[in-house]
């Protein structure tokens, strides 16, 4: 529906179909720090832990215009 990230096994088997929710996925990649940035319909990218699915920092890692939006990112 957009709104979610699943994630799979090696396999391709589905372990979690709400591992990452999210108004409007629109994106993601992993980094080459091994967090996964997933972004937003309103250009907004965020930082997950790809083993836990936890939100790393409490907002957007970036903004549209490509500033960090808060100090407590680390």
């Amino acid at each position: 529906d957009g709104d979610r990230v699943g994630k799979y096994s090696n396999s391709g088997t589905l372990l979690n179909a709400n591992f990452i929710t999210l108004t409007g996925v629109g994106g993601l990649t992993v980094g080459p720090d091994g967090n996964l940035y997933v972004a937003s319909s309103d250009a907004q990218i965020y930082r997950y832990n790809a083993v836990t699915g936890a939100q790393i920092g409490t907002g957007p890692f970036v903004n549209y215009e490509g500033t960090p939006p808060s100090p407590d990112q680390p």
